[in-house]
């Protein structure tokens, strides 16, 4: 599968944005307000993950995520729980099926708002189609969209901080 480079290291000043699901509008209006900030030229931008799912336009928004991340000076994107259930379900790493991410994308995440994005439709939730469902939205994804998604890391750093989706296990070495 094609995939983008995106960086794992970003320096100051930095803008964090966390958990888009799909709300295009509501980004247009951040945005909008951070073009009024005078350092927004000068910040790097760092999605916390989260694209797909629940907004109404997922399309649209990874959309204005890929154009702001291709101003300067740039930034970079995390892979969010959501995303992350997307790309396993749908298989758009090319990985081999899992009978595991496909039952929990059906069963555990409000997709609906992405299949409405893609397809135009919403999945058959009863389960019997659900597997033709996700490879007909594996195919309506555009290649850059699953590009962005399958290259996603799980991790940001700057100096000082690390930007992450989710929590750190307390269990892992400092």
């Amino acid at each position: 599968v094609f995939a983008m480079s995106l960086p794992t290291s970003l320096d100051y000043p930095i803008i964090a944005i966390a958990d888009l699901h799909g709300q295009l509008e509501q980004l247009e209006r951040l945005v909008a307000r951070l073009e009024m900030i005078s350092e927004w030229d000068d910040c790097a931008l760092v999605f916390l993950g989260d694209y797909v799912d629940r907004g109404e336009d997922v399309p649209g928004t990874i959309d204005m995520v890929l154009d702001l991340l291709s101003r300067r000076p740039g930034g970079s994107a995390l892979l969010g729980n959501h995303d992350l259930a997307l790309v396993r379900a749908t298989r758009l790493d090319d990985g081999p099926p899992s009978p595991y991410w496909i039952d929990r994308y059906l069963h555990r995440y409000d997709h609906d708002q992405t299949f409405l994005g893609y397809l135009g439709r919403r999945p058959n939730h009863d389960g019997s189609r659900w597997e033709s469902d996700l490879a007909e939205l594996r195919g309506a994804i555009p290649a850059e969209h699953r590009a962005f998604l399958v290259s996603l890391p799980w991790v940001v750093e700057s100096p000082g901080h690390l930007f992450l989706h989710c929590g750190l296990s307390f269990e892992l070495a400092a």
